[in-house]
């Protein structure tokens, strides 16, 4: 959970109760977004000096690493349950939004959505099997819900109604 102290960190506590534990500081807005699948640090997502970046924080206490690469605009990052695969949304000129992939830990980025039309306020959600990605989409006008095979790249429409949907 993300605590004020004085800014935003991160910090984990036992289920069961007991102290909680620091995982991260500075001046930053720290947001926990998930744990690695193996339990053995926490995705988190950052806002502050050098805009959002996302960045692993170990429960062991060694160094944070960065987890997005180097591009500029790159948030939103998220690990496929199979822990073999990350997303993450890149910011792009003009405000439009595309996600990317990558094998993870250390894989060379790749593009996946061309359009610019992805919303940059709701995350990526990965499915169950590791194989696609859900996401938010204006691409049709309204917002609504479409998912990608990360290996063909290829689009479904899943919500389409006068409504937007969100995630």
């Amino acid at each position: 959970y993300s605590a004020e102290s004085p800014g935003y960190d991160v910090m984990v506590v036992s289920v069961d109760g007991g102290e909680p534990r620091q995982l991260t500081s500075g001046i930053e807005r720290d947001v926990a977004a998930g744990w690695l699948p193996d339990g053995s640090g926490v995705v988190v997502s950052r806002l502050g000096g050098e805009g959002e970046l996302t960045v692993i924080a170990p429960i062991d206490g060694s160094p944070e690493r960065r987890l997005t690469p180097a591009l500029a605009g790159a948030q939103n990052a998220a690990i496929s349950p199979d822990g073999r695969w990350l997303a993450f949304e890149r910011l792009g000129d003009g405000g439009s939004m595309t996600i990317w992939v990558q094998s993870y830990p250390d894989g060379e980025p790749r593009q996946l959505t061309t359009d610019g039309f992805e919303d940059p306020n709701t995350w990526t959600m990965w499915s169950p099997d590791s194989r696609r990605i859900v996401y938010t989409s204006r691409r049709t006008g309204t917002l609504d819900l479409w998912v990608s095979d990360i290996t063909t790249g290829e689009a479904t429409q899943i919500t389409s109604d006068v409504r937007d949907d969100d995630m």
